[in-house]
């Protein structure tokens, strides 16, 4: 029940656009702090309950958004349970290129874990490269190829899914032939598609609502020569009130 974009001007440019939808019973989670893991500085929110995050932004400008596989199927729990997904991307927090991101991840046991997509961004590569671990026997996290927007929904997935892409379709895509000087415009674009709610927030928009789950926070990851800011709304239940916004910034390191 997640929605991820992008927008990738030059290794000193991007930015990266989030959806958390949870269930509503779920422990709100700590907006985004600074965090240092193997000696590399980062930002991130935290799911109180395992102590994980499902989006991390470190100080080399390497990006981390993970979204859960419910279409896939899970196989086998292990034994001793699941390990939370957002523990593993914490883990990787400290990654500082595509090629070091490749070689940890293939060290990974996705059997640990439920179903899963991994989107990692390099800014040395300029690109986006997809993992996952698709409930197979295997215990290999494979590359997938990237495509926006990525969704996922617990609920009539494939309709969903849908109803995403259309809304990405007439709201992002006008401009995504745009020049690279109208930036702002087409980021501007990412941001009214992660608050779209046409006709009413439902289990289908963007910005969702629905019964037993809603869109309990958006996050724009801006990302910078001099630094990476985060940008991080917290949506109110029911998205009946404007969302708490607060901002946090991380010196970028060459």
């Amino acid at each position: 029940m997640c929605t991820l974009t992008w927008w990738i001007e030059s290794s000193e440019r991007y930015e990266v656009f989030f959806n958390r939808d949870e269930k509503k019973d779920r422990p709100v989670a700590a907006p985004p702090s600074e965090g240092h893991v193997d000696g590399v500085a980062y930002l991130a929110p935290t799911d109180p309950g395992a102590g994980g995050t499902w989006i991390v932004a470190n100080e080399y400008g390497v990006v981390f958004a993970l979204l859960n596989g419910y279409d896939i199927e899970p196989g086998e729990e292990p034994a001793g349970g699941w390990r939370s997904r957002g523990l593993l991307v914490r883990d990787l927090a400290s990654i500082t290129s595509g090629e070091e991101c490749r070689e940890r991840i293939g060290q990974v046991d996705g059997r640990a874990y439920p179903p899963f997509r991994l989107a990692g961004f390099f800014p040395s590569q300029e690109s986006v490269e997809v993992f996952g671990w698709l409930g197979d026997c295997s215990r290999a996290v494979s590359r997938i190829p990237p495509e926006m927007p990525m969704c996922s929904s617990s609920f009539a997935t494939a309709e969903v899914l849908d109803a995403r892409k259309r809304a990405f379709h007439r709201v992002v895509e006008p401009l995504e032939g745009a020049a690279a000087g109208e930036g702002e415009d087409r980021c501007g674009a990412h941001w009214r598609f992660h608050h779209d709610a046409s006709g009413g927030a439902d289990a289908y928009t963007v910005r969702m609502n629905r019964p037993d789950a809603q869109t309990w926070s958006v996050s724009r990851i801006t990302i910078t020569r001099e630094q990476i800011a985060f940008l991080y709304e917290a949506e109110s239940p029911g998205l009946t009130g404007a969302p708490g916004v607060s901002r946090s910034v991380l010196p970028r390191t060459a």
